[in-house]
């Protein structure tokens, strides 16, 4: 047995900003101090094939999962799950990439197989299932058509029959690298399909969120998440707030069955300890009291909708359920904006005064890491900056008439002085274009942003000003009301705030919302055995409450539907290429959800959530994918990216940066290519290890019927 190596407690503190602070706890040695600590607003979805559109979520799928590759800082292409690969043509020539899987396992002890990769991918390609990422995968043989519903996932190129072997043949025009750096996208994780069919809801035929339920979740990464709980005292913090606990799972990589390495070798912190509470806790609870309180108003306008709909709308609606649905999301947004105003300046008040408290914590010694830095204040040593590859966009919904003549949505992006937000939000930088810095071009070491001849304005002048309003009168706008969508977020609500005032300034009435969660409870059926008043024993199925949930994004359900006006969102690279986050712009390549019930054919399509359709466009992204010269692709990509520019139904404003104080004293701490800071060896040589714990069994929990 190898020694123990020290290690230490952590304490990360991400916020409105995902920033993030760490703590140490040089004494003891319980668990309880042994911690990494998170404070986050709230925490989007623990599916990996969902959190990637949300920054702090990312941050925590990367310790939770893990998928076949990774892409180390250098941009080099690295071993994950896979132990190795071999590219080769089969006897039909095909290509083929055979992946060799570690030995390593999930956090219940269950082995990570090659089946867990199939079952994650051919539910991103399900063509009712809405996920962005889908581009990533469409190298595969037939995986555009299986999305469209054109063919089934068994004509899907992805063969699982060993365990420790997942074979997968490309289309022709697919490149091998390209593919194998897709990979390592955290949305390409494995999943658990019989953990996801334990709350599937085989009435509906639709998946429940199964990453909300503590009890019955497992993972194949560096930890997993042990509990969660919204509001009670846990046994390592005495606290009253919402928070989860993910602990080292010690089933990483190693072979448990024959003794194992030592789990040092491949994890060192114990304990992960994530707070929930910020921005939220005064705010959506009031929201949701009040939409609750009107529940009569909404009985009403179902009954009086209902009645004045024909058979056929009311199925397109999604029946009775569906129109109510959207009757309460109307009512919430109509509640969340009358209380947002006063809101808004409570919640920056409130992180301004925290991220104060961690700086000059950190000042004193007290905080070894501090990636929650004050607007306002200039740090005392040199601020370490990483790009995170992802750009703070505004997205304009063009089924809405206000927005639908590019001429608006030009004039309303030109009158933004990017460099002024930039300076505002103090680490990020002035954004451009839609594509940033780390995208490469033809490969490692070319840029594709370096090699665009294009780009919006980053600042913004009085001519600006006069210009964007000789582009409303073109378009017959002289003013309009309209709200912009944001999370509980410091640097959302800054961007947000600077925009309602300068398009005000033009003549239009702007309101910021925000929104916030719900906590979302499931019943599990599960099958119980229970004796009647004759001793007779029989089977019988019950409904059991699980309280061990996550939050529901109400964000992410306004952007999925589409109902917001204007969003601001964040918008991930995904991979080194740029043809995935320039194709959910195509309608081919969305990777929206279909409603086959409602389609007369397979052939519709659902384009962006912004409803942008381009033939000019979609045709360069057509071409694009299956051109297998890289400079030609390159090119094609670039011509699409400066229609979208021209179009604007999104318009970039900054690019995102990790910036980071660290003691001398904190070693181990390292960020991956996209930005993200990994803490599986982070190292303080004054810490005692502690007792180790072994992974929990996931929850004995049958399928609902």
């Amino acid at each position: 047995m190898k020694n123990l190596k020290k290690v230490v407690a952590i304490l990360l503190v991400i916020m409105a900003l995902a920033g993030t602070l760490v703590i140490f706890n040089s004494c003891g040695s319980e668990p309880s101090e042994a911690t990494i600590e998170l404070y986050m607003p709230y925490v989007v979805s623990l599916d990996p094939a969902v959190a990637y559109t949300d920054d702090a979520s990312a941050k925590l799928i990367s310790l939770l999962y893990e998928g076949l590759t990774n892409i180390s800082a250098d941009g080099t292409l690295t071993k994950g799950v896979a132990s190795s690969w071999k590219k080769y043509t089969d006897r039909d020539d095909n290509k083929v990439i055979e992946f060799k899987l570690k030995n390593t396992q999930w956090s219940d002890g269950t082995t990570v197989s090659s089946e867990n990769f199939l079952d994650a991918w051919e539910r991103i390609l399900n063509p009712e299932f809405n996920c962005q990422a889908a581009p990533l995968l469409f190298p595969i043989k037939n995986a555009q058509a299986v999305k469209r519903g054109e063919l089934t996932v068994s004509d899907l190129g992805i063969s699982a029959d060993k365990q420790d072997t997942l074979k997968i043949t490309l289309e022709d025009w697919a490149d091998y690298d390209t593919f194998l750096r897709n990979c390592a996208s955290i949305a390409l994780s494995p999943i658990r399909k019989d953990i996801i069919n334990k709350i599937y809801d085989r009435k509906q035929q639709k998946e429940n969120d199964w990453s909300a339920l503590v009890a019955i979740i497992a993972n194949n990464g560096p930890f997993f998440v042990k509990s969660v709980s919204f509001g009670n005292a846990s046994d390592n913090k005495d606290t009253d707030r919402p928070y989860m606990i993910f602990e080292r799972n010690v089933n990483y990589l190693r072979d448990v069955e024959d003794g194992g390495d030592d789990i040092d070798e491949y994890v060192l912190p114990f304990r992960i300890h994530v707070n929930m509470t910020y921005g939220n806790d005064d705010f959506w609870p009031e929201v949701e009291k009040n939409v609750v309180s009107s529940t009569g108003k909404i009985d009403n306008l179902v009954k009086t909708q209902k009645a004045s709909m024909t058979a056929e709308e009311l199925e397109a609606a999604g029946g009775e359920a569906g129109l109510r649905a959207t009757i309460t999301a109307q009512i919430r947004k109509e509640e969340a904006l009358k209380l947002s105003d006063s809101y808004l300046d409570t919640l920056l008040a409130k992180i301004n005064v925290n991220k104060d408290l961690f700086y000059d914590e950190y000042n004193e010694g007290d905080i070894l890491y501090n990636n929650a830095l004050p607007f306002d204040e200039e740090p005392s040593q040199a601020v370490t900056t990483k790009n995170s590859m992802i750009t703070g966009s505004f997205l304009f919904n063009i089924e809405n008439p206000l927005f639908a003549d590019a001429k608006v949505r030009q004039a309303l992006s030109m009158v933004l002085d990017r460099e002024k937000i930039a300076s505002m939000v103090k680490y990020a930088e002035a954004a451009n274009t839609l594509v940033t810095d780390g995208v490469f071009e033809t490969g490692v070491k070319t840029s594709f942003k370096d090699k665009a001849d294009y780009g919006i304005s980053t600042t913004a002048t009085a001519q600006d000003v006069a210009d964007a309003k000789q582009l409303l009168a073109q378009a017959g706008v002289t003013g309009g009301s309209f709200t912009i969508s944001v999370r509980a977020c410091d640097v959302d609500i800054l961007i947000a705030s600077y925009a309602q005032d300068v398009w005000n300034e033009l003549g239009f009435d702007v309101k910021v919302i925000v929104y916030g969660y719900d906590v979302v409870t499931y019943t599990v059926r599960k099958l119980q055995s229970v004796k009647d008043k004759n001793g007779n024993i029989t089977k019988e199925w019950i409904d059991e409450p699980i309280y061990d949930t996550l939050l529901h994004d109400t964000f992410m359900d306004v952007y999925n539907n589409a109902t917001f006006d204007v969003i601001f969102f964040d918008i991930h690279m995904l991979t080194t290429d740029a043809f995935p986050v320039l194709a959910q712009f195509a309608t081919l390549y969305s990777g929206r959800a279909y409603n086959f019930s409602d389609a007369a054919s397979f052939d519709v399509v659902l384009p962006h959530v912004t409803g942008y359709v381009s033939d000019q466009y979609d045709e360069l992204l057509i071409k694009a994918m299956t051109e297998t010269d890289k400079a030609k692709r390159a090119e094609l990509l670039h011509a699409a990216e400066k229609i979208l520019l021209a179009d604007l139904p999104m318009t970039p404003v900054i690019y995102y940066q990790n910036a980071y104080l660290k003691s001398k004293d904190l070693t181990g701490i390292k960020a991956d290519y996209f930005g993200v800071t990994h803490y599986d060896k982070a190292v303080y040589e004054n810490y005692v290890a502690p007792v180790e714990t072994e992974g929990e069994e996931v929850a004995d929990t049958t399928a609902a019927e």
